[in-house]
């Protein structure tokens, strides 16, 4: 039965792409080869999974998380590749089918966390579109990403979090490392002579640290069991990664493919952080 559907899939989702790819005049081989390999794998993870183990809802479930990630990796090969149109296709298509698969997994955004986590989806897709946009609207996707950073914030934090000694040293080497990369972007930003975005860099480097200590300190509450815990953490971690090379590579200097690198560990960021956020509402 699987077998079946999934060739259909394949056909019917790497069809669409294919002539979507033909109409900006994109290697329709490569494309074509890319896709069907990609969701092949992705889709043959069900053949494992029989409807006595799993209900059809949960199944429908992982499949729109199967393909948030998918789409990600496409995106990151058309980026690589440098081809443009895809990319405004690709790269809110991955926060869109995250956000959809969070609300529907948490039975349409049940609680109040849950309703944080999808505004912060929500604003990271506005994001995404603002600094894409052929005329890049830098301030607006950084107040947008801002905004996602501190809802995300409120979401990890219904009360206040536990003081531990651990917890302390997490503090000061996230403050750190923070403080070293805003460094270097200043002095980029100084360089090229947008000394005005200092200010709003470093509302935004203190925000996200304030974000990445907040997924760190659930290691510390006794509501949240490990599994979660580590896995919001480390998706924290990637999306401040993320960010650091995104603005190290356009203000300090060029990273070898900083752009693929930029959105490889933003999208696993993201996904890392709502599915630790499941986990723990599960």
């Amino acid at each position: 039965m699987f077998t079946s559907l999934r060739a259909s899939f394949c056909e019917a989702v790497s069809h669409t792409v294919v002539e979507i790819a033909s109409a900006v005049k994109l290697p329709r081989k490569d494309v074509t080869k890319t896709i069907k390999n990609l969701i092949y794998t992705a889709t043959s993870l069900p053949d494992q999974i029989t409807l006595k183990t799993f209900s059809q809802k949960v199944l429908n479930m992982y499949i729109l998380l199967i393909l948030s990630l998918l789409t990600a990796i496409l995106d990151w090969y058309v980026v690589y590749k440098g081809w443009t149109t895809l990319e405004y296709l690709l790269k809110p298509a991955v926060m869109i089918l995250l956000l959809a698969w969070f609300i529907g997994a948490t039975s349409g955004l049940n609680g109040a966390m849950a309703i944080w986590f999808a505004l912060g989806l929500l604003f990271s897709l506005a994001g995404d579109i603002f600094l894409m946009l052929p005329k890049e609207q830098f301030i607006a996707g950084l107040v947008a990403f801002l905004t996602a950073h501190v809802f995300y914030i409120i979401g990890f934090n219904p009360d206040f979090p536990p003081f531990t000694p651990l917890g302390l040293f997490l503090v000061i080497f996230v403050a750190a490392i923070g403080k070293e990369i805003y460094a270097k972007i200043a002095v980029g930003l100084a360089k090229q002579d947008k000394a005005a975005l200092q200010k709003p860099v470093l509302a935004y480097v203190v925000v996200i640290a304030v974000m990445l200590i907040s997924a760190l300190f659930t290691l510390f509450r006794a509501d949240w069991a490990i599994l979660p815990a580590l896995t919001v953490s480390l998706g924290a971690a990637l999306f401040m990664l993320s960010d650091a090379i995104l603005a190290l590579n356009r203000f300090v200097a060029p990273i070898p493919f900083g752009r693929t690198k930029n959105l490889a560990s933003y999208h696993l960021g993201q996904i890392m952080l709502i599915l630790g956020v499941w986990l723990h509402l599960s």
